[in-house]
């Protein structure tokens, strides 16, 4: 049977007397959401038709000031301060199929040949993750299979996020500003300073839920755009840099990082570039299978009818907010 062009550039790819151990991908992007989000990772054992959390939306109405001398009557009436948000389970899939003709031509030895199954798994995961990463940005209400990713958090006033409306639910809303387009410190900070009265209280609450902003996310014109503002001003920070080799801003005392799939033209006429200002204690990425937990459906195997050995793997998961009020995002910077 004669090989198609596609199949030999494929062989010919690893057929060699010696390759290099590194094969550079092509397709990388940066992904600081991603990283930042799989920190938040959260195990869910057991069983759960939902995904469901508790909030607290409504102030003690048995409280307040007396008199002292047995004038005043206290409420002792029952009311309701909590609520729960419920978001539904989210199901992925990644397969690497490989060929009898792969097997062939691959190699066994990674002294002598880099194997073709081991780089087409690699290169598998590696595009799982760009799925992944750029889901995060997505919204269900675009494809409900989908994450209800940031699209859905950060969601127009009126829309219901996990199953809550911020009509019916006042603090059920992130701090939003699509008017500002300038990109500098007086803007951003404007923001940033607005936001800040939303997250912390002391002392810390039994529900240890303290938030703080220390996260930011934008494309990286807006990050270019601001550095290029603070130039002139020579009110350089040094930039952070995380393990995995992210390199950011600092910015009162919150870590701003640009990501690839950021919402945003950045062209610089178009006023759509969009930046998030988070408190990451208040995201999650919940999962059931995936991560560290495989899913026991997650199989290898051979295709009765044909020489292909398939390699998929399942995941269960969803990523949630538990407080949108302490993040906010700015959605019509342009320069």
């Amino acid at each position: 049977m004669a090989l198609t062009t596609a199949q030999l550039q494929e062989a010919g790819a690893v057929a060699v007397q010696y390759i290099n151990d590194s094969i550079p991908d092509l397709l990388q992007q940066l992904n600081a959401l991603y990283k930042k989000m799989y920190e938040r990772r959260k195990y869910v054992p057991g069983a759960a038709t939902y995904l469901q959390f508790p909030v607290a939306y409504a102030e003690n109405q048995a409280q307040g000031a007396i008199s002292g001398d047995g004038s005043d009557l206290i409420s002792l009436n029952q009311n309701q301060m909590l609520t729960f948000a419920q978001l539904q389970w989210k199901y992925y899939y990644t397969n690497v199929s490989i060929s009898v003709q792969d097997l062939t031509q691959g190699g066994d030895s990674d002294d002598e040949i880099k194997s073709l199954i081991k780089a087409k798994i690699a290169q598998g995961k590696n595009s799982f993750v760009r799925l992944m990463s750029a889901d995060l940005f997505g919204s269900a209400a675009t494809n409900a299979k989908k994450l209800d990713g940031f699209g859905d958090i950060f969601g127009a006033s009126g829309t219901a996020y996990a199953g809550l409306n911020n009509t019916d639910v006042a603090n059920w809303f992130p701090l939003s500003d699509s008017t500002t387009q300038a990109i500098n410190f007086a803007s951003i900070n404007s923001m940033f300073q607005q936001l800040k009265i939303r997250a912390g209280q002391y002392p810390t609450d039994g529900l240890d839920s303290t938030m703080k902003l220390d996260y930011m996310v934008s494309n990286w014109f807006v990050m270019n755009q601001y550095m290029a503002s603070e130039q002139i001003k020579q009110r350089y920070i040094d930039p952070t840099k995380l393990e995995s080799g992210f390199d950011g801003i600092r910015f009162n005392g919150a870590d701003w990082y640009s990501d690839a799939n950021a919402p945003g033209t950045a062209d610089g006429s178009t006023a759509d570039n969009k930046l998030y200002i988070l408190s990451s204690n208040s995201m999650y990425w919940f999962y059931r299978y995936g991560f560290e937990k495989p899913c026991p459906m997650s199989t290898s195997g051979v295709v009765p009818n044909s020489p292909l050995e398939y390699n998929v793997g399942y995941s269960a998961w969803n990523i949630a907010c538990s407080d949108r009020r302490v993040n906010g995002y700015m959605s019509t910077l342009k320069s």
